[in-house]
């Protein structure tokens, strides 16, 4: 080509196919991404955070410090929460468990604060109870919209082992009813 001429366009040979370069880049791109280190975001919201205030924004990274555990029966896998409630089992969802039926002064040692109990109501029926983790609003919700106590248990003294044992008695004891019936 003469630097006098004006330049031609460019030929198929010069251009060839897009297709190995788009190819290039986004094997480039996946390599980048693979060799540099995560950015996770500090702050991250459930909801429609730009449509509601920012106080109403509920930080993804917050964890429920409520002690669970985990149910599974043939392919059904559900996590459950603990909780301790004065509320009676009609007001319980199909879903919830109770593990422990006593007076709030004795079952208060499962309780996450259980200095902040009102002395006065240490005689009250309570439960301790597995809310399933679907339903967990909705059962909060309704305890405390019938002015019943709920309590989120202590992931100390209401562990994963004591869940778990307490359970196992539940279901052992309710086949020997079962059996004896």
């Amino acid at each position: 080509m003469n630097w006098l001429t004006a330049p031609t366009a460019p030929t198929s040979e010069f251009c060839r196919s897009a297709r190995p370069r788009q190819g290039f880049a986004r094997s480039a791109r996946r390599y980048a991404a693979l060799t540099r280190p995560a950015r996770f975001a500090r702050k991250a919201s459930i909801g429609a955070a730009g449509i509601l205030e920012r106080k109403e924004t509920q930080p993804m990274l917050d964890r429920s410090l409520t002690p669970s555990i985990t149910v599974t029966i043939g392919r059904d896998t559900r996590l459950y929460f603990a909780f301790i409630t004065t509320a009676p089992t009609e007001l319980d969802s199909p879903a919830t468990i109770t593990l422990r039926a006593d007076t709030l002064l004795e079952l208060s040692c499962y309780a996450e604060d259980p200095f902040s109990l009102d002395t006065t109501r240490s005689r009250y029926a309570s439960r301790l109870v597995l809310v399933d983790a679907f339903q967990r609003a909705w059962q909060c919700a309704k305890y405390e919209g019938n002015g019943h106590l709920l309590i989120a248990a202590d992931p100390r003294m209401a562990d994963f082992n004591t869940l778990q044992e307490m359970l196992w008695h539940l279901l052992l004891t309710a086949s020997l009813n079962q059996v004896a019936a």
